[in-house]
């Protein structure tokens, strides 16, 4: 088994590696813009990392693993057989512990080790060799060497192949140091940026995530076609004004624009290779499915969305502000939009045509803005 160990990516300062680069093509006589990410990588680890094994402070010992119980693969073999295949010293004859050890359907990680290795039993043994408090008390007075666990590292770099192989010796000590490292996620699932700086990818990696972005991208087209043949060409602007693009942190579309580019800049939220990618089919996806089956609410968002967009909405200080309304508190500041959105849910199903809903829904109007 081989591992395949990446560094995590970190965000960089604005979330600038997230902003596709733009750049003017010429095609049949017009300039098209074109969308390329950024090639540009920022990892949380720089350079290089030692990797080592490292003291449990509840035990007192060193984290490796190898006192995993796992399937004896020498099951039933004759000791001696065993003795002469891995070149073992004398020292498992010794108490028949190599008579023991072949007669049991299981072994620890450890035993099988330092037999692959040709080792004398308890080589890898998780035991600090030097305890600071066993010189203060007396019951160490001499420096001992270092255990093989102890002297154990490991080099993982940034740009360059972290693969270690249970088919070597150093490769296995590697894997059971790097599976019991805080800053190592064991899978890309279970990566925490705050925490970890490495993680371990799985086999075929790339593939799977190409395959998985391929059918993302599939149903989002399907689905924008499906909503062009649908519907019309407003109610796909409406889509794009509630749409957020997470590559720029910005509505897909702001203000007043034509058919075409509505069209285009859709399709260039989804298509666009960039680490927003998923993210940004994932809210095209979400919008479509609220536009769909949650009408009243997908109205409510594009309504508060123009709203930010004209101002007469706006964030202020982590609150959020209704701005025509100073003198009526009760409607003038709000925690965030979700609760403006939440409030102005209860007045739309109000009959009445004085309420606060037809209110915003005349001062959008008045700002030029088409609601419906």
């Amino acid at each position: 088994m081989t591992l395949l160990v990446k560094p995590v990516e970190k965000e960089s300062v604005q979330n600038r590696h997230e902003q596709p680069v733009l750049t003017a093509v010429k095609e049949d006589g017009n300039y098209k813009i074109k969308a390329t990410p950024h090639k540009k990588r920022y990892f949380r680890a720089e350079g290089h990392t030692s990797i080592k094994f490292l003291i449990d402070r509840k035990t007192g010992k060193y984290k490796t693993g190898l006192e995993e119980v796992i399937s004896n693969p020498l099951h039933k073999m004759d000791s001696l057989d065993v003795k002469r295949q891995y070149n073992l010293p004398d020292s498992w004859s010794k108490d028949n512990l190599l008579d023991m050890l072949v007669s049991k359907d299981t072994i620890t990680r450890q035993a099988w080790y330092e037999i692959l290795d040709g080792m004398d039993p308890g080589s890898y043994h998780n035991e600090p060799q030097n305890n600071m408090l066993n010189f203060i008390i007396g019951a160490q007075r001499e420096v001992k060497p270092k255990s093989l666990i102890e002297q154990f590292e490991y080099t993982l770099y940034n740009h360059g192949s972290n693969s270690p192989s249970t088919e070597t010796s150093r490769g296995r000590l590697a894997i059971q140091a790097l599976r019991n490292q805080p800053t190592v996620a064991l899978s890309k699932d279970e990566i925490n940026p705050q925490v970890h700086d490495w993680y371990i990818a799985h086999e075929n990696e790339a593939e799977n995530e190409r395959y998985k972005m391929d059918e993302l991208v599939n149903d989002a087209i399907a689905e924008l076609q499906s909503l062009k043949k649908s519907f019309t060409p407003f109610d796909l602007y409406r889509i794009g004004v509630v749409m957020m693009d997470h590559s720029t942190r910005t509505p897909v579309i702001k203000g007043e624009v034509n058919d075409n580019v509505v069209r285009d800049r859709l399709s260039l939220a989804i298509k666009t290779v960039s680490k927003a990618q998923e993210k940004n089919i994932g809210e095209f996806l979400k919008v479509a499915e609220m536009f769909r089956n949650q009408p009243e609410l997908f109205q409510l968002r594009y309504m508060a969305r123009q709203g930010e967009n004209s101002g007469l909405l706006y964030n202020r200080d982590g609150a959020f502000y209704w701005r025509s309304q100073t003198n009526n508190p009760a409607w003038h500041k709000w925690k965030n939009a979700e609760s403006f959105i939440s409030k102005m849910m209860l007045e739309a199903e109000e009959p009445e045509k004085d309420n606060m809903f037809h209110e915003f829904e005349a001062e959008l109007k008045n700002a030029g803005i088409r609601t419906r």
